[in-house]
């Protein structure tokens, strides 16, 4: 009877701690950055109106910077300008600054410095803005889960499927590398052509976490066989959510994305409203780890036959919430997949909302979120029935309207104020007609400059408007 008892709470231990081990993989967002006190008041400066202030924020051998305003009120025709120390990463605030919030986190600069420049106004200066912190990113304080890969890694960078599964590849162009308040990573994807987007509640909670997080999309490795890395491959970078509507039970979160529009570049994913089958075949888009986007398509483990991602089962214990089972999948995932989509091979639209790590992996029933954002989110489109109709193109819907061209073209396609080939850069902003493109290039030493991306060096002087 001791042996038998002592075995009973072997086990029972052992169950806990398995449990334990799902709870902490679904219970946040994988964490890569780390915060630093800083304070930048702008009221200190003591530049004239009308003058230009700048300052640098660096963090040697940081992956990214992010920058908390406490404080953002900007005159008319004010404006800061925050880039990386080349300026190739360049973009504008003003006013209140973000979705005119007063208080956020600014979109990250990747690298390790970040340059704010700030132009007052001589008629109607602003009370100007306070930095009181920043995030330097850390590509080893997460780390990929390793109980995610159910055997050998076999996931792969997207490009590889580009031609030998063109449909997968091109619904991937919906799923978002989300870093949330400066410091964590998730993956989303766009559900609507009004730019909804779906995540995990673990991984977006709250109106706050919505208006900070940064959804980056088409953040892909350029070669089937480049090195991928976290937060590495640049993407475009939309700032800035409104929350929706979320469940903490069902472990997800629709958010609108009103900082641009994405779905007219990206498209959107369908929901396949019905209950997952055990042996069909999935794939999952995801950015596993905060890397580049990567794709989940084939798997050698030996619980999917014919070396294809299945679904396992229909009847896992769920990671959060109870009163339903989640989809069980041995298709790889890693920390930082969490939000993913699990779309079946069969209609290329989703079946489940991907949220633990573990092996088998366990999304949720799609069927059971639908149900509760369909008011939302309308039917969805006609994108998928074979015909190019009104409101679709080759970026938002290539499998109907035909596959986009893989690059712009100088002196052809650079300077009609299209994105040709859906990379979300159109004409001199695309790295095609920047480097090819007579009518793009930069300026050199002496030439006059407005900011540092008009220059080869990266460098405009502030004051002389010259290339340094």
């Amino acid at each position: 009877m001791k042996n038998n008892h002592l075995l009973f709470m072997v086990l029972a231990l052992a169950f806990i701690l398995t449990f334990s081990v799902a709870a902490s993989e679904a219970s946040g967002p994988m964490q890569v950055g780390e915060h630093f006190p800083i304070t930048i008041d702008s009221a200190r400066q003591t530049e004239e109106a009308g003058a230009v202030s700048s300052w640098m924020v660096s963090h040697p051998e940081a992956t990214y910077i992010a920058l908390h305003f406490s404080s953002f009120d900007l005159g008319e025709g004010e404006k800061l300008i925050i880039s990386d120390a080349t300026g190739a990463q360049r973009y504008t605030l003003s006013g209140q600054g973000k979705l005119g919030a007063g208080t956020f986190w600014a979109r990250h600069i990747k690298g390790d410095t970040a340059v704010l420049e700030y132009s007052r106004s001589k008629e109607a200066p602003g009370k100007g803005f306070v930095i009181d912190e920043y995030v330097a990113g850390n590509v080893d304080l997460g780390g990929g889960s390793t109980e995610a890969i159910c055997g050998l890694d076999d996931k792969e960078n997207a490009i590889c499927y580009a031609s030998s599964h063109p449909t997968e590849y091109n619904e991937s162009r919906a799923v978002a590398r989300l870093l949330i308040a400066g410091s964590s990573l998730c993956t989303g994807w766009l559900v609507s052509a009004q730019n909804h987007l779906i995540t995990n509640d673990h991984c977006i909670s709250s109106s706050s976490d919505a208006l900070n997080t940064d959804y980056e999309f088409m953040a892909e490795a350029p070669n089937c066989s480049d090195t991928n890395c976290q937060l590495c491959w640049d993407g475009v970078v939309f700032s800035g959510a409104t929350y929706v509507k979320g469940s903490t039970n069902l472990d997800y979160t629709l958010v609108q994305i009103n900082s641009g529009n994405p779905a007219a570049t990206y498209g959107y994913l369908e929901i396949d409203n019905r209950d997952a089958i055990p042996g069909e075949e999935i794939y999952i888009p995801q950015y596993p780890g905060g890397r580049a986007k990567e794709l989940g398509i084939f798997s050698t483990d030996s619980h999917d036959t014919g070396g294809i991602c299945r679904v396992y089962s229909v009847s896992e214990a769920p990671c959060i919430g109870s009163g339903y089972s989640d989809v069980g999948y041995y298709c790889d995932t890693e920390g930082g997949s969490s939000g993913s989509p699990v779309l079946a091979r069969s209609s290329h639209k989703v079946i489940s909302l991907h949220h633990c790590a573990l092996c088998p992996n366990r999304g949720v029933p799609i069927g059971l979120v639908y149900a509760e954002i369909a008011q939302y989110i309308g039917g969805g489109g006609s994108c998928g029935d074979g015909t190019c109709d009104p409101g679709e193109d080759k970026c938002s819907c290539p499998g109907d309207c035909g596959l986009p061209p893989l690059a712009e073209v100088a002196n052809v396609t650079c300077q009609d104020g299209l994105d040709n080939d859906c990379d979300g850069a159109a004409d001199c902003l695309d790295v095609d007609c920047s480097a090819a493109d007579p009518a793009c290039m930069c300026a050199p030493a002496g030439a006059a400059c407005t900011v540092n991306a008009d220059c080869c060096t990266g460098r405009c002087h502030p004051r002389k408007l010259t290339c340094r």
